[in-house]
């Protein structure tokens, strides 16, 4: 509002207009009802950690994937490693590598501490989240001792996480990083350029598959395309591409119980070898794979790649053929 007058009557004037301006205005602004953020307790959102928090962030991984810079996808839940269950394994699209989340409803402690240290030694993942309501002090210090005296490529997470409301909306989660390696922020960085530089490759490679053979695959940003053996999808075929090597191997659908589908596979095991070798990664949930030493970026290969990836994926589909679905393996 601008009014151009003269003298003092004009000055008078647009004093009074000024007045009547803030008065409307601060009418206005405090007709807008803003809400305090409250934090839930965590048991309100999810009564339990196995049965309703684990399940939960398994399915909506994205918020902690927000929260650490990676690009998380969930793999498996409960994962027995050792007699032990892991909480959740999921892979870091961006560079491959697994990584290892433990959470817990409530404040950290040495029992889960220990049991992170025990499914290092029982699967190769170089990278750890450990969730929690609240860090205390000592294990805050240990996940500072394992990033500072640990080799490069391990890296540790303490994150804690919330449940917040305002007024009577919805409950949001928040997850808020509170160790991390040194660094980290500018290894995201650098990270980030060659990461996208292979997000590119792995792109224009699906769609190069895809346009060869458009019932096979479909477009892909990732690592990873999956093709089902079996219409239930209980088993899927992931077909991998990798900065140095690239093939497929079999697994489990999303959440699947490994140690069930080594029990499947048992009764075919001479079958599955005699095509496609021994089933040495099975620990890892990695079954019955078929490897090729060409890497992604040797674009000159891609056409050879391609052609050996579609052979081998009718020959896994050929051998399913004479295999009988599951009936009970878990999701």
């Amino acid at each position: 509002m601008y009014i151009k007058t003269q003298g003092k009557a004009g000055t008078l004037r647009n004093l009074i207009c000024l007045r009547k301006f803030l008065v409307n205005t601060d009418e206005t602004m405090t007709a807008t009802k803003f809400m305090p953020l409250i934090d839930v307790e965590l048991r309100s959102a999810w009564p339990n950690e196995a049965q309703d928090f684990t399940p939960w962030l398994f399915e909506n991984i994205d918020f902690l994937s927000e929260a650490v810079g990676m690009s998380l996808e969930a793999r498996e839940k409960e994962k027995n490693i050792q007699n032990l269950f892991a909480d959740i394994v999921a892979e870091d699209s961006l560079s491959g590598e697994l990584v290892l989340i433990e959470n817990q409803l409530e404040s950290s402690d040495e029992k889960h501490l220990g049991q992170i240290m025990s499914y290092l030694a029982g699967i190769d993942a170089k990278r750890v989240i450990w969730v929690a309501s609240n860090f205390r002090d000592p294990h805050r210090s240990a996940i500072r001792w394992l990033n500072e005296h640990t080799r490069e490529e391990y890296s540790f997470f303490a994150v804690r996480v919330r449940a917040v409301q305002i007024g009577e909306s919805p409950l949001a989660p928040i997850f808020e990083v509170v160790e991390k390696p040194n660094e980290w922020e500018r290894s995201l960085r650098e990270a980030g350029v060659a990461a996208s530089e292979l997000t590119i490759l792995r792109t224009r490679f699906w769609e190069t598959y895809s346009k060869k053979y458009p019932d096979t695959v479909g477009l892909s940003r990732g690592s990873t395309v999956w093709v089902p053996m079996f219409p239930d999808k209980s088993i899927v075929l992931s077909l991998n591409v990798g900065k140095n090597f690239c093939g497929m191997f079999l697994r489990g659908n999303l959440g699947a119980d490994n140690q069930e589908l080594i029990q499947f596979f048992a009764p075919h095991d001479e079958l599955l070898s005699e095509h496609f070798g021994e089933n040495s990664r099975a620990a890892r949930g990695v079954h019955y794979g078929s490897w090729r030493g060409i890497a992604l970026q040797d674009e000159a290969k891609w056409d050879e790649l391609i052609e050996w990836m579609e052979a081998k994926r009718k020959e896994y589909l050929e051998v399913f053929s004479e295999i009988e679905p599951p009936s009970n393996l878990s999701d």
